[in-house]
């Protein structure tokens, strides 16, 4: 595997190393992936079918379905935003936190 990560061991290419990755934000990061998308899903579900009451142009579930699936698309989209924010910022970073092996 080749990865970037700070060095503070000075390896050599070839090296074989452990590397630790940050922890903070993995839980909060799994619960906005897997967790609010679906919660997300279910008022959009609902509002879909409120709009589908007003318009009367298809039925109260593809309304339901299609706006559920805007909701549950919304906190992937502000994931993709905030992890593209902390990898300009270098606020996720691997260290090498030993040497397992030099390497000849």
């Amino acid at each position: 595997m080749i990865a970037k990560a700070h060095d503070p061991l000075h390896t050599k290419i070839g090296d074989r190393v452990k590397i630790e990755e940050e922890q903070s934000g993995r839980i909060k990061a799994g619960f906005l992936l897997l967790i609010l998308p679906l919660l997300a899903f279910i008022p959009g579900y609902f509002a879909g079918e409120a709009i589908s009451k007003l318009t009367g142009v298809l039925t109260r579930e593809a309304w339901g379905v299609i706006t559920g699936l805007i909701a549950f698309s919304i906190p992937w989209l502000i994931l993709l935003v905030l992890n593209k924010r902390r990898i300009r910022k270098r606020s996720y970073q691997m260290h090498i936190v030993g040497i397992l092996k030099r390497s000849t």
